[in-house]
């Protein structure tokens, strides 16, 4: 069964919606990463609480975007089985890359902030917050929209629409999870599925980051 199909004046709602916090948090930018970092957490909850108010609003539920109350179990649990395949399929292509001499940590690698503040709060911010605004917005919404015109179309415009955003350092890793993102939640009717896989495949990508050290 397809995903819930959004409405235009919904998909309009989220579009100047994260547009305008997106370009008002730009103007307002600090210096200070850790303050920036504690920013962008109030931004990316902006942006979900308005989504969230604008589905109630003119749906009466939130299952439009995914959140199916009854769904939501299940939905967590898909996540966990698809990040478990997932992980084991990047930790063989670690395997196979460092085997045949090559560093592929190098491809997902990504600069973290100084001192446990920063962080945790790069954590939080990256990790969690981040990756709900950007589910319901990219997957519920976006996705949600163009699903009226078939599983492709809405994959592919979703994925542009999130690789988009992470201009200019948009690379491999927003491609293929934008992609593998959408499929997640074709398959399993909740947000929750693609949210989980999100949030812990980001989380992976941190720690490793952390581990592997600077540079």
């Amino acid at each position: 069964m397809a995903t819930t199909r959004i409405r235009l004046t919904i998909f309009l709602i989220g579009v100047v919606a994260v547009g305008l916090v997106e370009t008002l948090a730009r103007l307002a930018a600090v210096s200070d990463p850790t303050a920036a970092l504690g920013v962008l957490c109030g931004v990316r909850g902006i942006e979900i609480g308005v989504i969230l108010l604008a589905v109630r609003w003119h749906e009466g539920s939130w299952a439009p975007v995914g959140l199916t109350p009854a769904l939501i179990p299940a939905g967590l649990t898909q996540g966990l089985f698809w990040s478990a395949g997932f992980g084991a399929v990047a930790a063989m292509g670690l395997a196979a890359g460092f085997a045949a001499g090559v560093d592929p940590l190098k491809w997902v690698m990504m600069p973290l902030p100084d001192g446990r503040a920063g962080l945790l709060a790069f954590y939080l911010a990256g990790g969690i917050i981040g990756p709900a605004a950007e589910e319901l917005f990219f997957r519920g919404v976006v996705f949600g929209f163009f699903r009226r015109w078939g599983f492709w179309p809405a994959m592919m415009i979703s994925t542009a629409f999130f690789a988009g955003a992470h201009f200019p350092d948009a690379g491999l890793v927003q491609w293929v999870g934008g992609g593998v993102f959408a499929v997640v939640y074709e398959k399993s009717r909740s947000l929750m599925a693609p949210l989980t896989v999100h949030i812990l495949g980001n989380l992976a990508l941190f720690t490793l980051s952390a581990l592997a050290g600077p540079g």
